[in-house]
């Protein structure tokens, strides 16, 4: 890992993310549950990420205006790195 970091450190231009946000996330599930009957989210581990976090929240309003579909959050709480 420390050599990852070292390759990081010498890099210019590094491009950047941002997690999706709440009412994203809900909206991509509404689409899908005129399709589906069940979601399931899969997310990378909290520590890495709020995505797991933020799904969780559109979770609890999916459940109160999307009743008829079964969305499951699932956080994966290992991972790999290559370079």
């Amino acid at each position: 890992m420390e050599n990852f970091y070292t390759l990081l450190g010498k890099k210019e231009n590094l491009p950047t993310t941002a997690p999706f946000g709440v009412v994203e996330c809900f909206q991509t599930w509404q689409e899908l549950s005129r399709r589906a009957e069940a979601i399931l989210h899969i997310s990378i581990t909290q520590t890495f990420t709020p995505a797991y976090t933020i799904a969780l929240r559109a979770q609890q309003i999916a459940r109160e205006k999307l009743p008829r579909t079964r969305i499951e959050v699932i956080e994966v709480a290992f991972y790999a790195t290559s370079y």
